[in-house]
């Protein structure tokens, strides 16, 4: 099994219902910064090579998110074929993977990583003033490091 590099921010899923005529096939996005416009398919619109993957000491790519991410969208996707056509779904299972699925969409964006790192940022910094507030507290952590 090759190793999946190519990891969407947004899933295809959800992307390919929102190809236009002009390009055919084609999603249209924005980016607010620069202003740039541009079309793509859903195959290479938000994606990134190993967004969600982590070197490991040998100097391979951990891909379990990304595997992960592909089973939840793969659970989801009749659910999502069957709200599209109208249907709610009746079974519990069901209804938990779609919802397992919006929640990724949510939190799996560049957005929502840099709000991640900032809040941890926040904490570890809340963490270190109140050790250097505390002489026997700083002198504890200074020796474990």
């Amino acid at each position: 099994m090759s190793t999946p590099k190519r990891q969407h921010t947004v899933p295809r899923l959800h992307l390919r219902h929102f190809v236009g005529r002009d390009p055919e096939g084609h999603v249209w996005s924005y980016e607010s910064r620069s202003g740039r416009v541009w079309s793509a398919t859903p195959e290479n619109t938000a994606v990134e090579s190993h967004f969600y993957s982590a070197e490991r000491a040998d100097g391979t790519m951990d891909t379990a998110i990304e595997e992960h991410l592909s089973k939840i969208e793969s659970l989801a996707a009749p659910v999502y074929s069957a709200l599209l056509r109208g249907e709610i779904p009746d079974k519990c299972q069901e209804r938990a993977n779609f919802a397992h699925f919006l929640s990724l969409m949510y939190a799996r964006t560049g957005s929502m990583r840099r709000v991640a790192a900032e809040s941890y940022g926040r904490f570890m910094q809340t963490v270190m003033f109140a050790h250097t507030q505390f002489p026997d507290a700083f002198d504890t952590v200074m020796r474990r490091y």
